[in-house]
């Protein structure tokens, strides 16, 4: 999605210049590789839509998720800023809606599942709740894209006020489309998406008028600088946002490590425990080893975690009395029935001392 406006623009300007390119078959190759590579979002999204969202039988449903979803979330630690910002913050960022398995969508709400084929795709169904809307989204993007290369191809000013019309035509129907659908996992994403998208759609605007208007008026400068506001503020905001994605990112990274470095531990636990049990004192005790079937502790994340600094993290330990079980037979090592150590004996143990001497 990122290289896509720069891909559309540049595939629309080589196609659009071919009677006067030197290279014309090269060029042609070019061109028509970007416009696959720019149409490929559009033919990703709805085609992840048509095999697995839509039909009477779908294998995935965007389900509401819960507050209770967020309780067995890891305690946080305290913050500096203000509560109600904090809470507010974290209202933003909640995901609200999840996909999940289709077939357990009738199973209550601790017992949902998801299917392994999602991990593929989390990076969309983490974002969008409409995966049609991704479409549109890269579409319109897209189009924009052609439609600002191709409003300065002949410097005629009727087409350039005529290929900007079409851009604003376009983004202001995305945003038509926005509202009611709502199209996003978080508030965050929609506040975000509609104001850079209404910035935009005002940017072009300002531009569109004053081409329309002011061509040969410097009164009308403002339009520009207006324009130019626009579209800083617009960077700006994508700029918090990449960096609001890059920590995601880094989270995601570490909560992985973790669990990893936490399940290779308690294998070796559960290794070291097998030997614990089958390590008895035969000379003393007169027990036969012991050996039990090795129990190991799994690290489960529940998947959402991709970008989602609410997911827990949840730990299937071993049975109890497995570990009591390695507790007795390490005691009786060392101790023997009545809890006196093992090789000493009791000095005139009819008088009751309580002295030992080693046997």
């Amino acid at each position: 999605m990122a290289v896509l406006p720069s891909t559309a623009a540049g595939a629309t300007l080589l196609l659009a210049r071919l009677g006067v390119s030197g290279c014309a078959g090269g060029d042609a190759v070019l061109g028509l590789l970007g416009l696959a590579v720019s149409a490929a979002p559009v033919a990703a999204f709805l085609m992840l839509w048509a095999a697995r969202v839509s039909g009477p039988s779908p294998d995935w449903a965007c389900v509401p998720r819960l507050e209770a979803d967020q309780k067995d979330a890891a305690p946080r630690t305290r913050s500096i800023l203000p509560k109600a910002f904090t809470h507010l913050v974290r209202r933003a960022m909640r995901r609200s809606w999840e996909y999940i398995a289709a077939s357990s969508f009738t199973l209550p709400d601790d017992a949902r599942q998801r299917t392994p084929g999602m991990e593929a795709a989390w990076a969309v169904l983490l974002e969008y709740r409409e995966l049609r809307y991704g479409a549109l989204d890269a579409f319109v993007l897209a189009m924009v894209s052609c439609a600002g290369a191709a409003s300065g191809l002949d410097g005629s000013g009727a087409a350039c006020r005529a290929w900007g019309l079409v851009a604003v035509l376009l983004m202001v129907a995305q945003l038509v489309v926005m509202f009611p659908l709502r199209p996003f996992t978080t508030l965050f994403s929609f506040v975000q998406s509609a104001v850079v998208l209404t910035l935009t759609i005002l940017s072009a605007l300002a531009q569109l008028v004053y081409v329309w208007l002011y061509t040969t008026d410097t009164s009308g400068l403002w339009l520009i600088s207006a324009s130019t506001g626009c579209s800083f503020t617009v960077i700006g905001i994508t700029c918090v946002r990449m960096l609001i994605d890059t920590y995601a990112l880094l989270l995601a990274t570490v909560r992985r490590l973790y669990l990893l470095h936490r399940e290779q531990s308690m294998d070796a636990s559960s290794e070291d425990k097998e030997l614990a049990l089958q390590w008895t004192d035969a000379d003393d005790r007169g027990l036969g080893s012991v050996t039990r079937a090795k129990t190991p502790s799994t690290l489960v994340d529940d998947g959402s975690s991709c970008g989602d600094g609410e997911a827990s993290i949840h730990v299937r330990a071993t049975e109890h009395h497995d570990a009591m079980m390695m507790l007795e037979v390490m005691d009786s090592m060392f101790w023997d029935a009545s809890g006196g150590a093992l090789g000493t004996t009791t000095v005139a143990p009819q008088e009751g001392s309580d002295i030992f001497q080693i046997r």
